[in-house]
């Protein structure tokens, strides 16, 4: 969207990046005094008044809102469907959740992006998607959410479609991992140009062993990533709160086989203060 508010619902704070005339001009990270516990929000009114203070006092200056997803609220998966048009898609894009989903499919919304398309060995053509499936009730809690905060949610994505919205305006095309780093876990997204290929958790608590079987599990990943893939990644870019972790950050530098690269090469979100807090934000805002 050309203007829009991008919000990212953390443990401690809320994440926000403005963006105008389809470029990110502020960043604003507001801590919320626990009404989301990780990314979940405990009371829609109690965060809806937190919002819409918010709003006044940072004077944010559209309506459009869009919000990432927190873990745990959604699925994604990356499979082929029989290739379709668009309508029907609405169709197909379920069957794909199957193993997923056992409460009915018409309770949640699907939506997905196309990363390819090709024809099978008997002449069959397909396209390959990564899609996304979220309960039709949790967004509507956030549509009214944030209509009470005083804006229009325009746009609801998980993380994963946020960064690959960061990652088509790379300066190039690259094997890029994102490392989200939060107060007492990791996800590793990984990706191949801007197509999601696979996503990694990692807990960790205080120094010591924790921080160190973290950051062995984002090395299996990483070594994973270049034994499926047949090449290697070749950026880790940092982003999140735990950046500010000077000694689990130390960990990675020694732990992992290449170097943890900051978010410069994505000019959007660089030239803000915090710009790793607010990069999921800024994702959700461009889509």
């Amino acid at each position: 969207m050309k203007n829009c508010v991008g919000f990212d619902i953390g443990s401690l704070a809320v994440h926000v990046a403005v963006v105008k005339n389809g470029k990110v001009t502020a960043g604003i990270n507001a801590a919320h005094g626990g009404l989301a516990e990780g990314g979940a929000v405990k009371s829609f009114a109690d965060m809806a008044e937190f919002l819409k203070t918010l709003r006044r006092t940072e004077k944010l200056p559209a309506r459009n809102a869009a919000l990432v997803l927190p873990a745990g609220q959604y699925y994604c998966r990356r499979f082929e469907i029989a290739a379709a048009t668009r309508e029907q898609m609405t169709f197909n894009l379920p069957y794909g959740f199957r193993d997923y989903i056992t409460d009915g499919k018409e309770n949640y919304f699907f939506d997905c992006v196309l990363l390819g398309s090709g024809q099978r060995e008997d002449g069959t053509p397909y396209m390959e998607v990564f899609a996304a499936a979220a309960r039709k009730e949790t967004i509507k809690n956030y549509v009214g959410m944030f209509g009470e905060a005083g804006f229009k949610l325009k746009t609801v994505i998980p993380p994963e479609f946020a960064y690959a919205n960061l990652l088509k305006r790379a300066a190039t095309v690259h094997r890029h991992g994102i490392m989200d780093i939060g107060q007492n876990s990791v996800r590793l997204y990984l990706y191949n140009g801007d197509a999601s290929v696979s996503v990694r958790t990692a807990g960790y608590g205080g120094p010591g062993e924790s921080y160190a079987s973290a950051a062995l599990e984002i090395l299996k990943a990483v070594n994973f990533y270049r034994f499926s893939s047949g090449e290697a990644l070749e950026h880790l870019h940092c982003c999140g709160g735990g950046v500010h972790n000077a000694e689990f950050m130390d960990t990675l530098r020694k732990a992992l086989p290449l170097p943890l690269d900051d978010l410069s090469e994505f000019p959007e979100v660089s030239a803000q203060t915090d710009a790793a807090s607010v990069a999921a934000a800024a994702g959700a805002a461009l889509q």
